[in-house]
């Protein structure tokens, strides 16, 4: 019996295609773990109203929320589409440089998402749409949203944020009755 050369054999071509699919379905996978190791995965927490949660370095804690159907008074009184929801929150630079508190909206139960309102007229220590803290200074104040009533998930997450990458919190709003009083003290307007 003839011995055929392990070199002729891989010349022969179809080892030689065996061998190159097997090496190309080796280094697809091995590409393929490398990807997602080195991807950043999202970091997201969950609290409720009342509890510290930290998200890129800036400890945020929702104190209150009150519904009111308008703000301000008499004719030039501002209506809402719905009803507007003021959120009472504090925050934190826990870091050693400036930082830039991150972005607040509101998500239903059915997955709905709402944007703050821009105009903060009427709504006493409104927080503004630009919030910048300095290392180890700290904030209180008023967000708004126009939402109608119902459970809602606060969302507070960095600019990087997209449900795959970068931090974020979502903190329980329940639905009080009306006229109770806010489970964590801090008045609103």
């Amino acid at each position: 019996m003839k011995q055929v050369s392990p070199f002729r054999q891989i010349r022969s071509g179809r080892p030689l295609a065996l061998h190159s699919a097997i090496f190309a379905v080796l280094l697809a996978s091995i590409l393929a773990l490398v990807s997602c190791a080195g991807s950043a995965s999202a970091h997201v927490v969950r609290g409720v109203m009342g509890q510290k949660l930290t998200v890129e370095g800036i400890s945020y804690t929702v104190l209150a929320a009150d519904w009111v159907e308008a703000l301000g008074e008499g004719a030039t009184a501002r209506i809402p589409t719905h009803r507007f929801l003021l959120i009472r929150v504090a925050a934190a630079n826990e870091g050693a440089g400036p930082a830039e508190m991150a972005s607040f909206k509101l998500i239903a139960s059915n997955g709905t998402e709402y944007g703050e309102v821009a105009n903060g007229a009427d709504v006493n220590e409104w927080l503004g749409m630009a919030r910048q803290l300095e290392p180890k200074d700290a904030k209180q104040g008023v967000v708004l949203f126009d939402v109608p009533k119902a459970v809602y998930e606060l969302q507070v997450a960095d600019a990087f944020y997209d449900g795959e990458s970068g931090s974020a919190a979502l903190i329980q709003i329940p639905v009080r009755p009306e006229g109770a009083q806010p489970a964590v003290s801090g008045a609103l307007p």
